[in-house]
């Protein structure tokens, strides 16, 4: 794409680009983001803000080379959001969904509704410390390689995956302690009952 000499044909090459790409930008936050009009007001901010100077540069000469920056800039931003949040129950819900390694033993309690089995793990998700929940934000919901993760972390590649690890187990030693906690709360109301209608014969 050829530097734009005027602010006419800025315009145009702007309002070229923004027609091609905001909309696969807008779908791949909203995915990121869970929240339409965020995913919008980000995607103009990047174009507003961003874009023009690129423009100006010149040194994005193909329409793939725009294709790559916009989404690298783009995911950054989704990054910022996201820390700005880290709170947020939907992004906590969002992280469990994306993490398609992670597998719980409550899967097998039919009787738990989605409801319920989102609200746990986004407490299980919320207890962990920031350094390992954002470890799985990065890998998990925003889809980064192990090399991008270490890289934001300023870990080793190695060292990212070791630290992922160590998170998923966090969550899989803490529900496999609910769960206990569960079936001894259970056990005890039961032999409560039982106790009830022998002292009632």
């Amino acid at each position: 794409m050829k530097t734009p000499t005027s602010q006419e044909t800025l315009d145009d090459a702007l309002t070229g680009l923004f027609k091609e790409f905001s909309p696969m930008l807008t779908l791949l936050c909203r995915k990121v983001l869970l929240n339409e009009a965020d995913a919008e007001d980000l995607v103009h901010d990047v174009f507003l803000l961003k874009v023009p100077s690129k423009l100006m540069l010149g040194d994005l000469p193909t329409r793939r080379d725009w294709a790559h920056w916009l989404i690298a800039v783009c995911k950054n931003a989704c990054l910022d959001k996201l820390r700005s949040r880290s709170r947020d129950a939907r992004l906590l819900t969002s992280a469990a969904h994306e993490m398609s390694a992670f597998r719980t033993p409550l899967a097998d309690q039919e009787e738990m509704n989605l409801l319920e089995r989102e609200q746990k793990l986004q407490e299980l998700l919320a207890a962990l410390e920031p350094r390992y929940r954002q470890v799985l934000q990065l890998k998990y919901l925003l889809q980064n390689t192990w090399d991008e993760v270490a890289s934001v972390l300023g870990l080793s590649t190695q060292g990212a995956r070791k630290r992922a690890q160590l998170a998923m187990k966090q969550i899989k030693d803490r529900e496999l302690e609910q769960c206990r906690d569960e079936k001894k709360k259970k056990r005890k109301g039961e032999d409560g009952k039982g106790g009830d209608r022998y002292d009632s014969k």
